[in-house]
């Protein structure tokens, strides 16, 4: 499992945490080697992993169906994610 599937969840569980780390948050691998995963991030804030979706399919209407399918696979991994804040504070905050 991925730290960025971690810190996603976590920034959507906890939009006071999402303010105080996004912008520790660098993104410059995860948009070379992820680019769905980034445009994730780059959706944010949102509430749940649906309005995530949501606000998703909203920012890039143009998608097709595997690109789709790829969204909702890895949107339920996200929400499948076990989340330790403590850690995921400590390696923000190393960052």
């Amino acid at each position: 499992m991925m730290i960025e599937h971690s810190i996603l969840k976590l920034f959507i569980e906890d939009t006071e945490l999402y303010e105080k780390y996004h912008s520790a948050l660098k993104l410059d691998f995860i948009r070379e080697n992820y680019p769905t995963l980034y445009r994730c991030f780059k959706c944010l804030p949102a509430t749940s992993i649906e309005g995530l979706e949501a606000t998703y399919l909203a920012n890039y209407p143009v998608l097709k169906d595997g690109d789709r399918q790829l969204i909702r696979t890895l949107l339920d991994n996200v929400k499948a994610t076990e989340t330790d804040s403590e850690a995921i504070i400590t390696y923000l905050e190393s960052h």
